[in-house]
């Protein structure tokens, strides 16, 4: 029950970050490139970096190095599995047939 609850904050949460990270570029002028490269890992991390910072600001330096941790070893399957996704489903990917690597399609 509480991984159906902890999806449904996250999926209705996905939107409005997104779109205000979008809304943040426009409304600073930034390219997209930066948004992309630097703006949004920098917001989604935040997070994790507060708990850090406060844990080590109370004397708890293990406890937030465990936080950062923790978070780096949730974080990396699901990056090298959106990885593995993107490369198969791209025209030209590993299991394309000769004719759509030579069209695109």
């Amino acid at each position: 029950m509480l991984f159906v609850v902890a999806a449904v904050v996250v999926l209705s949460a996905a939107e409005p970050f997104g779109r205000s990270l979008v809304d943040t570029r426009a409304a600073l002028g930034l390219d997209e490139f930066l948004l992309v490269q630097w703006l949004a890992p920098v917001a989604s991390e935040a997070p994790e970096v507060i708990v850090a910072i406060t844990f080590a600001l109370r004397g708890r330096a293990d406890d937030g190095l465990g936080a950062l941790l923790a978070h780096r070893c949730r974080e990396l399957p699901a990056l090298v599995r959106a990885a593995w996704s993107t490369r198969r489903a791209r025209p030209g990917g590993p299991r394309a047939s000769t004719a759509t690597r030579t069209t695109g399609w």
